[in-house]
């Protein structure tokens, strides 16, 4: 009897604190997304597991021929330098890329709870751009919180003016949901706060009145969103080596932006409250992970590169987990041939790598044992091909002495001639 075996080779198991499901893009979108960076946040007292997708920086232009004549050659020249063959661009119009962005957080595989747009999504607010990202934001069924950038509101010739205050900014409050200072959601246990610093500080003291007065009564875990990194020495270092400027919010040597009493409060409530887990933001175009204060401080890099962040906020890991059953992952997903599970309890997650199922005698893996599988073993044996598989090394060591030798090959004819009824009848 041919007797069939799990190959016992020890299995690898793959520990991740986040293994995000496989990415569901469509072909239409893959060559968009070069980029989806992963982070994940713990939170005590958490029961379910909240998926977040964060962009920023997208400089998204729409090309219109009704702009002015300025505005349109403006329009082409951003249009076209955001799109370049470039190491920082993918070589896609900005507009199309938030709309792949989109398109990722719309599909249900992917189960984003909530995109987060902290600024510079267009790259001027002509009524083109305007109008191009609140119909793509308010017409999604995906919700999101979106903050200012420096250029969301302004145009080059007209910067942080009270022009641009009075003129410019309320044209994105209906993409804002009402408000284009703050907004937060209550998660029940914590709560996802979106502040206003496009002008590299807290210009307006409304948005430190609502911290003090709305969110912090609250008492739960925070994570922040904005746009300005706040100030760390490495990025104001990095700042510094780029744009000559240290453009970080709340610096200590920064004389360029008013450190004033409500940017004094936002900084020290977000970086020494034990309640902030977490500051997403952008505005420096890199990918960077570090702290500012005692908080965690995270910036994506520019969304018209192709770059995202999927955040996924969960219960805090288990000492012992209680794994679900799992699902072995198809041949189509990266990881074929593996058992992919998840923790009822914090929703850890993990792949464990499954052995090949394979058959004793069959060296050239056709399915059934003959006599070319015994060629083939003496091939091994001279060298002429490889055991180059788990699967091949276990179905030629038909005597399980751990080696592939001339024994393999008379056993296998044995038993193919009937002088032995199976393998382990030698």
């Amino acid at each position: 009897m041919i007797k069939k075996i799990v190959c016992t080779a020890l299995p690898l198991v793959f520990l991740f604190s986040l293994i995000l499901p496989a990415v569901s893009v469509s072909a239409e979108t893959d060559d968009h997304i070069r980029d989806i960076e992963e982070t994940v946040i713990e939170i005590d007292g958490l029961t379910e597991k909240y998926d977040f997708l964060h962009i920023t920086d997208s400089h998204a232009v729409v090309v219109s021929s009704n702009s002015s004549s300025s505005y349109y050659a403006h329009s082409v020249s951003r249009y076209n330098q955001f799109m370049s063959q470039e190491p920082t661009t993918n070589g896609y119009p900005a507009s199309e890329t938030l709309e792949a962005m989109y398109a990722y957080a719309e599909d249900p595989a992917n189960d984003i709870d909530c995109v987060w747009l902290t600024g510079d999504n267009i790259d001027f607010p002509t009524t083109t751009n305007v109008n191009f990202i609140t119909n793509l934001v308010n017409n999604s069924p995906v919700d999101h919180l979106y903050c200012f950038g420096n250029h969301d509101w302004t145009f080059p010739d007209d910067y942080f003016t009270a022009n641009g205050r009075s003129t410019y900014r309320p044209r994105l409050t209906s993409a804002m949901g009402g408000n284009n200072l703050y907004g937060y959601r209550d998660y029940g246990a914590f709560l996802v706060v979106i502040i206003d610093n496009s002008e590299n500080y807290i210009y307006y003291s409304q948005v430190a009145d609502f911290i003090r007065n709305t969110i912090v009564p609250k008492n739960k875990p925070v994570i922040l969103l904005c746009h300005v990194p706040f100030y760390n020495s490495y990025l104001a270092s990095y700042a510094r080596s780029v744009w000559n400027s240290d453009e970080t919010m709340a610096s200590p040597s920064n004389t360029k932006y008013p450190y004033n009493a409500s940017t004094k409060y936002i900084y020290e409530w977000a970086t020494t409250n034990t309640n902030v887990k977490a500051i997403f933001c952008g505005h420096f175009h890199i990918n960077y992970e570090g702290y500012t204060g005692r908080t965690p401080i995270y910036i994506t890099a520019s969304g018209y590169s192709g770059t995202m962040r999927h955040i996924v906020v969960k219960p805090t890991s288990c000492t012992v987990h209680t794994w679900d059953e799992g699902e072995v992952i198809t041949p189509a997903t990266a990881r074929a041939g593996s058992l992919f599970r998840t923790c009822t309890t914090c929703f850890d997650e993990e792949y464990i790598d499954i052995p090949p199922i394979c058959t004793f005698g069959d060296s050239d893996g056709d399915g059934i044992v003959t006599t070319g599988d015994s060629h083939t073993i003496r091939q091994i044996i001279g060298r002429a091909i490889a055991a180059d598989t788990d699967a091949v090394f276990y179905a030629s060591d038909v005597n399980e002495d751990g080696k592939i030798n001339a024994k393999d090959s008379l056993l296998i004819r044995k038993v193919i001639a009937g002088v032995i009824p199976s393998f382990d009848a030698n």
